[in-house]
């Protein structure tokens, strides 16, 4: 339902699910090997979603 909802809408779908606490389908379909991928996971995330570009990693000379 994300899913179509975020297509009338013209909207990311990743961006409905960020709303609901989930995590897409998508980025769901391979185990992690380790608890640390994870972690690792989210706190690049993290720093993605901090950074002063609207959630995008900045480019080294810009």
């Amino acid at each position: 339902m994300i899913t179509q909802f975020a297509r009338i809408l013209e909207v990311p779908e990743e961006y409905f699910y960020f709303l609901a606490h989930e995590i897409p389908p998508k980025y769901r379909q391979f185990s992690p090997d380790s608890p640390f991928q994870i972690q690792e996971a989210f706190e690049a995330f993290a720093r993605s979603y901090r950074s002063e570009e609207g959630g995008k990693e900045s480019e080294v000379g810009n």
